[in-house]
C-alpha cells in the first residue's frame, strides 16, 4: 500500500506542475483514503504516510482557494505530529516543523505567527546540536 499511495502522489504532483489540480487532488484524495484506513489499524506504523497525504491534500485545496478544508487536513497532521514529535523529537522534529509552517502558511493570523515562532524556535534549537544538517532546505 505504501507504494501506491506514494506512486498516486507522486502522479498528483506531476499532474499540478501541468496545472490539471483536479485531477492531482482527485488522486491525492484517494492516497489518503487509503492511508487514512491503513493509519486507523496501525498508526505507529503508518502516521507519516497519513500525515504527509494530509498535508499534500491541504496544499493542494489551498491551491483552488477551499482554505477551510485545507485548514482542517492541515491542523488533523499537526496535531498527529505533535504527539509524535513529544514521544520522539529527533525523529519528527522536520515533519512537526513542517506541520507548524503549512498550518501557519495557510492561516495568515496571529497563531499563524505563534506558529512560526515555535517551529523556528525548535530549529534554533536543533541548529545549536547539529548546524550542518538544520542549515539544508
Amino acid at each position: 500500500a505504501k507504494y501506491y499511495t506514494v506512486n498516486l502522489n507522486n502522479l498528483a504532483d506531476s499532474l499540478q506542475d501541468i496545472e490539471k489540480i483536479d485531477e492531482a487532488i482527485e488522486l491525492q484524495k484517494e492516497a489518503l483514503e487509503i492511508n487514512k484506513e491503513l493509519y486507523k489499524v496501525n498508526p505507529l506504523k503508518w502516521s507519516e504516510n497519513y500525515t504527509t497525504s494530509l498535508n499534500n491534500l491541504a496544499i493542494s485545496l489551498k491551491e483552488i482557494e477551499k482554505i477551510d478544508e485545507a485548514i482542517e487536513l492541515s491542523q488533523e497532521a499537526l496535531e498527529i505530529r505533535k504527539e509524535l514529535y513529544k514521544e520522539n523529537p529527533l525523529k519528527w522534529a522536520e515533519a512537526y516543523i513542517l506541520s507548524l509552517n503549512n498550518l501557519a502558511y495557510f492561516l495568515k493570523t496571529n497563531e499563524a505567527i505563534e506558529l512560526s515562532q515555535e517551529a523556528l524556535k525548535i530549529t534554533i534549537e536543533l541548529y545549536k546540536e547539529n548546524p550542518e544538517r538544520w542549515t539544508k532546505y
